[in-house]
């Protein structure tokens, strides 16, 4: 840890304080030992984490291994960075991407330009710029990395800036165009390393005595070539674009292995005049070659990709080997060397056998291995093989396959996939004149040529899937009928692929299917398909699952319904083999809660988790809404602890799938018998089904459950208090995605801002009182610090006959300005849109598309609750950021990793730090929560500042008035006076630091400090320093005294009180030490 500290101190140690944060280290190891055969390996790796930037600020990773006791690492890779969470904007200002980036804004403000209703993009950005200035310079650090990485002894380096970079770029542009001048893209380029050139060399005795020389030689060569290079990048005519309508790339690839064993023993004879040494040498040689036509395609019309191999071989190992026995003079330069301690002798080896196999041939893709094997199976029948002649062997000739990505939100009349793409005839006689690896592709005339048929529509699939899975969502709840089969508020992801292989036999090799993962926008319901055909082949696997959950609590209330809470899982699978021909399994999953936990639901608050007694507390206090012990106790309150599962089985069970339950259920076994309750029943009606049962318990707060398995072969397995992690555990309230988040989070979701009109939750957990946010005036509630900015969240307090309400405002990357207004009725939300109002209701969602690119997508949707007031939900799906209001409270939940200590508002920076969390728009801190919530205000109403703030040099808070800035000088300078006369007084420390007596000559006197000064230890050097007062007494270089420099602290407190003796200069402390 003391190598990656001072890693990371080299790089960042110029750095100011606030840039970089707050930095947190973590490693991991890993070993694995073999005892019988003495090898060892150990991996481990270490992270170094900024709570401002998503990039972490070192990496270091390694892999050792180990031999005895001799050890060796194999390989490992390091990375230092600074400034990578500001990527984005160092690549806006360099001559590259700059001109795109910069006239899609400059479109944009056009655009917003033309707007003439009051509520416009530039009059609202005008609104806040006029408002407040955000302090974005400390977050603008040019970015730097260092890569390192070694393999086999092989040491890689690569500096990251600007400077290398643009330096590289131009070399490598400038080799290019050597290249193409030339030879064309016809030349081969190769890529020869020479790695792990070892050799190990040992002399032992031998039985008779006589000196015996080990030698072993391993070297490798690794070589890659590229040959017939063609690409095509397709953009539009006088425009530049960041994602080309279509890109292709095809060339000949061939990486080569080639690995050499060289081993010699020599017996020295040292009898006689001469010294002869007799030997036998081994070489085996290895050569493994992968020539492989690529092609790679890809059409943004159609959302197509394709990939095309065309193999060039048949052979791709060989393995040869060869001895060979000498005589050579040699001389020994000393007679008295040391012989080692322990005798060792060779062993002889067995002939190993020779093999040639032939793999894959049953598929059309036939590849050819031969070598040697001390395997007696792999030997070659010579008599089949050179009586009988050599067979032909069919190789494939061509692999390809052809995938389409879609992202399908079934809402309104937005639907882009529900058609099938086809090209003009005009696109395709355009396309002929390109190779045919280099034309455009779509995934629906693909599919057709190579089946003869028409792909399935994704979203009839979808609805195919609700169909046949209606059984097991049905009755958890009766509005997902109408959700589901009309195909409203439904997000559809899916891949679809067709693989084909073609070679020399009649009927090529076709697999095809698609995977389609759906969703309810309120992720109420989720439905899933993976499907494999082998076309022509009686081969394919279906399968088809849902999960379902009653609706979820409202996230502003801690009662919940008691109505009974539910979920289900179920799936449907069909296989088809050739052993056993069409089966079907099914199952079902049912999530309730349990009589324990219904039990403890009717005891008071004091005998309940802990948690309960607090949220009660905070409802008094009204931080009910953003309270973690109430945010706990809904999630008690919507946890199902009991689980019931069943599946049923065929008649007859393919071999593979009953050998793995039956080692799944050994394992079980053997890694929890401590836990296990086994036993036998007769019951005809379970013959082919696996029953089970798993409940949670309430009395471990770290996760205890009792499962039981009844299986075919009437065996009843039942384990007791076995581990179950809580995160694991299904509830009605998070989403089986933000389960498995919380998992990788250690139990929480990700950061997220509360507002219930009195007081407002930090992402960073600091709760903000609002005694002085104003009615009918607006804050700024969360802003992305970057310029221009993405995001911006403006809120403003209403009052109405109904009561307190809140009014929100979100701009999208200076273009798009959604407005909230609490619903009316109870379930109608209007939201404006620019200058379009749209209605969200329950049974209506809307899908916005706020920016250029495709990923620019936000979502509108209500989600409904058995109790409390319907939220709307606004998604914008590419920044991770999701906003739930209900008309008073809203949450603001931020899941990107770049967001890390990047935001400034309300809502605070979410660097993961509480301290420093009342930061306002300028970079000033405040003491006081009134002074931090005004300076977000975008109206001045003037007064004075509540509390004491500090600001960077040269920055004041726009409501302080002049004599406020005066008083804020002179205590600031008696501040620092102070803290002047403290570091004058007190030793500095530090690591590699010491203190000791300076001396220095100051014309005919030898002057001594009167306290010890911080310097460097012996082999480390000041990297900074601190410039103090130090007092020196001095002495005249002809006294006695000046020659006893042991007792110079006794002579200095001797005459320390004679004060007109002391000279005080100034001189330069070592601050921070380095090698």
């Amino acid at each position: 840890m003391q190598q990656s500290a001072r890693r990371v101190q080299n790089v960042l140690g110029g750095l100011p304080p606030n840039t970089f944060g707050i930095h947190r280290s973590k490693w991991f190891g890993r070993s694995q030992f073999l005892p019988l055969a003495n090898i060892g390996l150990r991996g481990h790796w270490q992270v170094t984490q900024s709570n401002v930037s998503a990039v972490p600020r070192a990496i270091y990773a390694g892999i050792t291994a180990n031999k005895g006791p001799f050890i060796s690492t194999v390989a490992g890779f390091g990375m230092l960075t600074k400034g990578f969470e500001k990527l984005d904007n160092y690549i806006r200002q360099q001559d590259g991407l700059n001109n795109i980036v910069e006239n899609v804004l400059r479109r944009l403000r056009r655009d917003a330009r033309q707007i003439t209703e009051n509520e416009s993009v530039e009059r609202i950005l005008e609104y806040i710029g006029n408002a407040m200035q955000f302090n974005t310079e400390q977050n603008n650090e040019q970015p730097r990395a260092v890569v390192s990485a070694n393999v086999f002894g092989n040491e890689f380096y690569l500096p990251v800036d600007k400077a290398f970079v643009s330096k590289v770029i131009k070399k490598a542009g400038d080799y290019l165009v050597k290249q193409m001048k030339e030879g064309g893209m016809t030349k081969p380029w190769r890529f020869v390393r020479v790695m792990m050139p070892r050799t190990y060399l040992q002399v032992a005795p031998g039985v008779n005595g006589l000196p015996v020389v080990l030698v072993n030689r391993h070297p490798i060569v690794v070589s890659l070539s590229v040959k017939d290079l063609q690409t095509r990048f397709g953009v539009e005519k006088n425009q530049v674009q960041l994602e080309p309508f279509v890109f292709a790339v095809s060339g000949l690839i061939r990486p080569t292995v080639y690995h050499t064993s060289i081993h010699t023993a020599m017996a020295i004879d040292l009898v006689g005049n001469s010294r002869t040494a007799y030997g036998v040498r081994a070489m085996e040689q290895s050569y493994v070659s992968l020539p492989i036509s690529a092609a790679v395609q890809y059409t943004h019309e159609t959302r197509s990709f394709a990939f095309t191999f065309r193999p060039r071989f048949e052979k791709v190992f060989s393995h040869k080997s060869r001895a060979t026995t000498f005589k050579t003079d040699i001389q020994l330069h000393s007679a008295e060397e040391s012989i080692p301690g322990h005798y060792r002798t060779l062993k002889g080896q067995q002939k190993p056998f020779m093999y040639n196999r032939v793999l894959g041939e049953e598929l059309g893709m036939a590849l050819r291995v031969q070598g040697m094997s001390m395997n007696e199976k792999y030997a070659v029948n010579f008599w089949r093989n050179n009586v009988g002649g050599q067979q032909n062997h069919a190789g494939v000739q061509e692999l390809r396959l052809v995938l389409r990505v879609g992202n399908l939100l079934q809402a309104g009349a937005r639907k882009p996939q529900q058609t099938e793409h086809r090209f003009s005839q005009e696109q395709n006689a355009n396309e002929q004149a390109y190779p045919e690896y280099m034309r455009m592709i779509a995934y629906d005339h693909e599919y057709e040529k190579v089946t003869g048929r028409k792909p399935e529509n994704v979203g009839q699939a979808v609805k195919r899937i609700a169909k046949q899975t209606e059984k097991y969502w049905s009755p958890v709840d009766s509005g997902l009928v109408r959700t589901l089969n009309n195909d409203d508020n439904i997000e559809v992801h899916s891949v679809e692929y067709v693989f084909s292989a073609k070679s020399r036999k009649k009927q090529p090799l076709v697999v095809t299917g698609h995977l389609i993962l759906a969703s309810t926008l309120t992720k109420q319901a989720r439905l899933g398909e993976i499907k494999v055909n082998v076309e022509k082949q009686p081969i394919a696997f279906e399968l088809q699952a849902v999960s379902a959950f009653t609706k979820a609590p409202q996230p502003f209330e801690t009662e919940i319904s008691e109505r009974e809470q539910r979920g289900v899982f179920g799936f449907i699978a069909n296989l088809k083999t050739r052993q056993t021909g069409q089966q079907q399994y099914t199952g079902k999953m049912e999530m309730t809660k349990s009589e324990q936990q219904k039990q403890l639901m009717t005891l008071p608050a004091q005998q309940k988790p802990w948690f309960y007694v607090h949220c009660e507390k905070d409802k008094n206090e009204g931080n009910a809404e953003m309270s973690s012990a109430c945010e706990a106790t809904r999630l008690h309150k919507a946890a199902l602890n009991q689980v019931n599962f069943e599946i049923d089985l065929p008649q007859q069970i393919h071999d593979g799938l009953v050998s793995i339950s039956h080692k799944a259920r050994e394992a079980l076994k053997a890694h929890l018998n401590w836990n296990l309750r086994a036993s036998y029943f007769r019951q005809n009606a379970t013959t082919n089904k696996i029953q089970g049962e798993i409940t949670c318990s309430e009395q471990d707060s770290e996760g205890i459950a009792d499962f039981s398995i009844r299986t075919p072969d009437q065996e009843e397995l039942r384990f007791e208090n076995v581990a179950f992690p809580k995160a694991l555990q299904p509830n009605t309230m998070w989403s089986i995605k933000e389960q498995a988040e919380a998992i990788l989070r250690s139990g929480w979701p990700h950061p997220v801002c509360t507002y219930n009109g009195q007081k407002l939750r930090t992402f960073d957990n600091v709760i903000v009182p609002l005694e002085a946010m104003k009615t009918d005036e607006e804050y700024v509630i969360a802003r992305d610090n970057n310029e221009p900015s993405k995001f911006v969240v403006i809120g403003k307090k209403t009052q109405s006959d109904a009561g307190s309400a809140t009014e929100l405002v979100l701009v999208l990357s200076d273009a798009t300005v959604i407005k909230f207004v609490p619903a009316t009725p109870h379930d109608h939300y209007k939201v404006r849109v620019n200058q379009t109002e749209v209605h969200v209701t329950p049974a209506a969602t809307r899908v916005e598309q706020y920016g250029r690119w495709s990923s620019n997508v936000l979502t509108l949707h209500v989600n409904k609750h058995q109790t409390g007031r319907n939220t709307l939900v606004v998604e914008v799906h590419d920044l991770h950021m999701s906003i739930v209001y209900d008309g008073r409270n809203f949450k603001i939940g931020l899941a990107g990793q770049w967001q890390k200590g990047q935001l400034v508002g309300l809502c605070g920076d979410m660097n993961g730090e509480y301290q420093n969390e009342f930061t306002g728009p300028r970079g000033c801190r405040y003491e006081d929560a009134t002074d931090f919530v005004r300076a977000f205000g975008l109206t001045l109403n003037g007064g004075r500042l509540e509390g004491q703030w500090a600001c960077p040099q040269g920055v004041y808070p726009r409501e302080a008035s002049q004599d406020e800035i005066s008083e804020h000088r002179q205590r600031s300078q008696l501040v620092e006076e102070k803290k002047h006369e403290i570091r004058k007084s007190q030793p500095i420390t530090g690591p590699h630091i010491t203190h000791e007596t300076m001396m220095v000559v100051l014309g005919d006197q030898l002057c001594y400090s009167i306290r010890p000064v911080a310097i460097c230890e012996h082999g480390y050097h000041q990297t900074e320093t601190q410039k103090n007062f130090v007092g020196f007494f001095c002495f005249h270089q002809d006294q006695p005294t000046t020659v006893q420099t042991d007792n110079v602290s006794r002579t200095l407190q001797s005459h320390v009180k004679d004060s007109d003796r002391i000279i005080y200069k100034s001189v330069n402390e070592a601050l921070v030490c380095l090698p």
